[in-house]
């Protein structure tokens, strides 16, 4: 069963206060890489990103209601697999508090051979996303997965991990990889979002502190 859109936007919005604080960022989906092109350029706020895919081109693909962008070409045209990849490069450091991918099925569906994984690679280390279950997914990084789409024949195999900070840190590039390249059997999926949010700079810090004294402050007082 496919969540609503609703569900996982209020889970996103959520997600984008760090330390109890809201700030600015925003979410960019698959819509913002075109077919037919290696690079794209977008902007979420005042953070400018670039995006490139190896081996082939950006290619949408829907299976079970859920749209993802790979790569084209490979084993699985349309997903990543093999040494394919899509990177994402941050213009300045960004918290990444949600990224939703899709396609990534458990074994024995579409002729998997092994629970498919997703790697995120990212300045800050390597993360992977396993489909464990038709609904339950493994994550190596911070935060919350849930199932959006059964990772069974017929559905979306769609996931979001969601949380104040998935990776640890804020990141400055971010790329999307197969987690047991190989070939079709093994791991390949698509890019559905990600929101991220931005990293106060110095002179914020003063304000933030001030605000949590505040809050500190109603709090005893109630």
């Amino acid at each position: 069963m496919i969540k609503s859109t609703k569900t996982v936007a209020a889970a996103v919005a959520a997600s984008l206060t760090i330390g109890g604080f809201a700030h600015a960022g925003g979410m960019f989906t698959h819509v913002g890489l075109p077919g037919g092109s290696s690079a794209a350029s977008f902007d979420v706020g005042s953070v400018h990103i670039d995006s490139v895919s190896y081996s082939g081109t950006f290619k949408a693909k829907t299976v079970g209601g859920v749209t993802g962008v790979g790569v084209s070409g490979g084993s699985v045209d349309g997903e990543i697999d093999n040494d394919e990849y899509i990177l994402f490069s941050f213009s300045s450091p960004v918290y990444v508090t949600s990224l939703s991918l899709a396609h990534l099925y458990t074994a024995g569906h579409y002729g998997d051979l092994v629970n498919e994984i997703a790697r995120v690679e990212t300045n800050l280390g390597s993360f992977d996303l396993e489909a464990a279950s038709a609904h339950a997914g493994l994550w190596s990084g911070l935060g919350t997965v849930i199932n959006d789409s059964a990772a069974i024949e017929g559905h979306g195999g769609a996931w979001t991990v969601f949380g104040d900070d998935i990776f640890g840190g804020p990141i400055t590039w971010l790329r999307l990889q197969s987690g047991n390249p190989g070939g079709s059997p093994k791991g390949d999926y698509g890019f559905v979002a990600m929101s991220v949010a931005l990293v106060p700079g110095p002179a914020a810090f003063p304000l933030l502190l001030t605000l949590a004294l505040i809050g500190g402050r109603r709090r005893r007082g109630d």
